[in-house]
């Protein structure tokens, strides 16, 4: 039997390439009760791999805003990465080259 790679077994090892422009109708199992109408905002590691770098501890990871929005029944969902400065200097040198707090040591 083929290996299975972590990051289909660890799904925080996974990292996100594209943001949702647009929000996106959740599939249900079950039932969302009507009443429940707001937001849930969750952040955390989401861009693992920068160019040909990738980070060395998934809490170095780059940002990444997640956004579950709940009205009438429905939920939708929303993501984007954070426009932190980490992200802005990596995404232009399109490697990584800001040293995170972990264990990636940015490429001069």
């Amino acid at each position: 039997m083929e290996a299975l790679k972590a990051s289909a077994v660890l799904p925080y090892l996974r990292s996100c390439k594209k943001e949702s422009e647009k929000a996106i109708d959740g599939e249900l199992q079950g039932e969302i009760p009507k009443w429940l109408k707001g937001s849930l905002i969750r952040i955390g590691s989401g861009l693992l791999e920068v160019g040909p770098d990738r980070y060395n501890h998934v809490f170095d990871g780059l940002a990444l805003m997640h956004k579950f929005c709940f009205e009438d029944g429905r939920v939708t969902y929303r993501n984007r990465f954070l426009r932190s400065d980490s992200y802005k200097k990596n995404m232009k040198a399109n490697r990584i080259v800001v040293t995170e707090i972990h264990a990636t040591p940015g490429i001069p």
